[in-house]
């Protein structure tokens, strides 16, 4: 954090150069903070990115009684990447049920196609 002023924090979802401000003061923090709980590059580049426009969305709320700046920063960071987190378990859990599900058809498919035969033969009758 450098030693100039902050901007005022409501201003930041209204006003691109308080945001822009605000942005290069705190990127560099948020992206260690997310670094350290995620280890995918391209996710944590990703959450930086979710983590500041939660802040342009939530601006207008922000209550300095709570906490400075920063502190609310933190927090927000903590939130999305929690959420993150609630997504990627949810689709989890959403592949593990649809392979437990079609488990059986994927077998009984397997059995019935040649391997040799990428697709299995067209019914001729019919015509």
């Amino acid at each position: 954090m450098s030693g100039r002023a902050e901007p005022p924090v409501r201003s930041i979802g209204t006003d691109p150069a308080a945001f822009t401000e605000f942005y290069r003061a705190h990127v560099d923090e948020v992206t260690r903070f997310v670094t350290r709980r995620v280890a995918d590059p391209q996710l944590v580049a990703d959450l930086t990115a979710e983590v500041f426009l939660a802040v342009i969305e939530a601006a207008a709320r922000y209550r300095g009684s709570f906490g400075g700046p920063r502190t609310w920063l933190y927090g927000i960071a903590r939130n999305v990447i929690a959420a993150e987190f609630r997504r990627s378990a949810r689709e989890q859990r959403a592949e593990t049920l649809i392979r437990k599900a079609n488990g059986p058809c994927l077998n009984w498919c397997r059995l019935t196609v040649s391997p040799s035969r990428k697709r299995p033969r067209r019914s001729t009758s019919g015509r």
